[in-house]
């Protein structure tokens, strides 16, 4: 699971994406560390 951040030419195909691997893989956030749902 990438940061968002790194398709910005595709934001709403990415936020699906990264919505449903929020879902799926939610101990990805705690690996990051970081609050990516805030983006």
């Amino acid at each position: 699971l990438d940061h968002p951040l790194i398709y910005p030419e595709y934001p709403w195909e990415n936020a699906i994406h990264f919505y449903t691997s929020f879902l799926q893989v939610p101990a990805d956030l705690s690996l990051t560390g970081k609050p990516m749902y805030l983006l």
